[in-house]
């Protein structure tokens, strides 16, 4: 039974062919906005080895103006099957792209034109290095294992002029000249160990599931902000003078986990679990608006977690399941660095907490049908905002524990095959939810100081997703229309309804939006159509407060993409 369709923004296979000793596949595309994407993968196994690779080149002009955007991606891997119960793999991932950010937009901007920029000299751009190397394979008939070493290395980088989307980007009439924009650079250094083991036993009459996971993760990350960069208009990280934020950020943890389905009977099964995690972050280094000895900060957090979830089997096609599991969030850098001179350190800042609760029921009536259904409830605790506090007759701004919010939700998801013959089939999809989050507690800052939100909805957090579709199949021929609708939302904890001159905060307004998907094969040629966006409605997602800007972020109107792929 077909629900939907891969989407046409097609990448390569990501596995080599075990059954040949050399394939390739190469897939291009050709799109609305100036896009042009081109994916080469070989790959193949000879006797106890596979090799796989792929190259990945894309170019986009972009919706808006002056959002162009050029990527690079490569991958390559090596396995080799040294015996039937044990198996090495070695990869390697990067990838680069250079973006050129139109800006956010004012409600009126957005209003008069939402493919407008605002900006014209930003521009983002990282370098991404992934390393990994796994070992796994068994070490009984029941037991099996994997060894995993990983790393992120790399860097990225930003040149902005940084500003509310209602003040423009122009050239100063007494220089003759753009003001100067910022300078971003961050390094990465990361490095990740994880072994697992997977333990199948029994106790008396009852089978077990043994899970056993230990990780270790270590990471530097050199931080460089506000340097003052070019007045210039191209991508130019050359910065006079020193950094105003010359930080260094230190992190390692180690976390064991471990998980046990004890199968009561042929029906009911029963999966508590623990997580045990302990780690440290530190900060060193100099933000020149900040006393020295408030600069070396630390992190500390020993978190146990518990969970526990059951699954009831009443026929093959029916069962019942639910579980509840906590959760945390620790606090980090990015809640305690100072923005600007008008933000200061809270000392005092704690760890997020929080549980999801989960009842649910999956059923196939028949084998053309599936239904599951999900009741939900999810609580976070000491989530962290912004508040106001008095120092020495001055307001400023400070991160803290705002207060505590409540989620709950109902999601559906049903897949209806409801017309086949041998040649032609027809089927309906839908994925929906309705969630219900509030604040139950908590103060954040406002404009006539620190006001309640007790009530308040979550920002971020709209009322309704829903998207549905329609399939259809016709021997090598598949379409998908879909439908897809998003209520309202705030962007902020106050709820804020009338938006600012800048666009900085306000609601997300609800929208939709229809795309016609489709897919034709024929021997060793795929081709492929995207029509998203059908109508061209003018909408947005999001009024973010930190990247890429406060304001709003057009999302792509009507487009069309096409694609042509072919394996050999």
């Amino acid at each position: 039974m077909v629900s939907s369709l891969v989407a046409c923004s097609i990448t390569c296979s990501k596995k080599p062919d075990p059954s040949r000793k050399f394939s390739l596949e190469n897939i291009s595309s050709a799109g609305s906005f100036g896009l042009l994407s081109n994916c080469t993968s070989i790959g193949g196994t000879v006797g106890k080895f596979s090799y796989f690779g792929y190259y990945q080149k894309r170019n986009s002009n972009g919706y808006r103006d002056n959002g162009k955007s050029e990527s690079d991606a490569q991958h390559v891997e090596i396995s080799y099957q040294f015996n039937d119960r044990l198996k090495g793999k070695a990869e390697l991932s990067r990838s680069i792209f250079l973006y050129q950010i139109p800006g956010p937009l004012t409600d009126a901007q957005f209003e008069q034109d939402p493919t407008q920029a605002t900006r014209s000299r930003n521009y983002y751009s990282p370098e991404i290095w992934v390393p990994a190397l796994t070992l796994e394979g068994r070490l009984a008939a029941n037991t099996s294992f994997s060894l995993v070493g990983s790393g992120i290395f790399g860097q990225r980088s930003s040149v902005t002029f940084d500003a509310l989307a209602n003040v423009p980007d122009t050239i100063n009439s007494a220089t003759s000249e753009y003001a100067p924009r910022n300078v971003d650079i961050d390094n990465y250094h990361t490095r990740t160990f994880e072994a697992r083991i997977l333990h199948g036993y029994t106790l008396g009459s009852v089978k077990n599931d043994l899970s056993i996971s230990v990780r270790y993760f270590n990471n530097s990350f050199d931080r460089r902000q506000r340097g003052k960069g070019t007045t210039g208009t191209d991508y130019d990280l050359s910065v006079l003078g020193d950094f105003p934020r010359d930080i260094n950020l230190k992190s390692q943890s180690i976390a064991a986990s471990l998980e046990n389905q004890f199968h009561l009977n042929d029906r009911f099964s029963i999966s508590p679990g623990l997580r045990i995690e302990n780690g440290s972050s530190a900060m060193s280094g100099t933000i020149s608006y900040v006393e020295a000895e408030q600069v070396p900060q630390e992190i500390e957090y020993d978190f146990v977690t518990l969970g526990i979830n059951a699954n009831y089997q009443f026929s093959p096609s029916n069962r019942l399941y639910g579980g509840i599991s906590q959760a945390n969030r620790p606090v980090l850098f990015q809640d305690i660095i100072p923005g600007n001179p008008l933000t200061i350190i809270n000392p005092n800042l704690t760890h997020s907490f929080g549980y999801n609760s989960e009842i649910g029921w999956e059923t196939s009536p028949k084998e053309s049908m599936h239904l599951n259904a999900t009741l939900f409830y999810t609580f976070i605790g000491n989530r962290i905002g912004n508040i106001l506090v008095e120092q020495d007759g001055t307001t400023l701004v400070q991160k803290s524990n705002i207060g505590d919010s409540g989620t709950a939700g109902v999601e559906l998801l049903w897949d209806w095959e409801f017309l086949k013959n041998d040649r032609f089939s027809l089927s309906f999809y839908t994925s929906s939810s309705w969630m219900r989050a509030r604040y139950l507690n908590g103060l954040v800052a406002g404009s006539e100081g620190n006001e309640e939100i007790i009530g308040n909805y979550v920002e971020a957090v709209p009322e309704w997703i829903s998207r549905n579709g329609l399939t259809a199949s016709y021997g090598s021929l598949q379409l998908a229309l879909q439908h897809q609708f998003v209520s309202e939302s705030f962007s902020d904890a106050l709820n804020t309804k009338s938006p600012p001159p800048s666009g900085a905060v306000g609601l997300v307004p609800s929208y939709h939006i229809w795309d016609l998907q489709g897919i034709y094969t024929y021997e060793n040629l795929t081709l492929r159509a995207s029509f998203q966006n059908i109508f061209d409605n003018s909408y947005f997602t999001k009024r973010p407060q930190m990247y890429p800007g406060p304001g709003i972020w057009s999302s792509d109107g009507r487009s069309l993409v096409l694609s042509i792929g072919l394996k050999i």
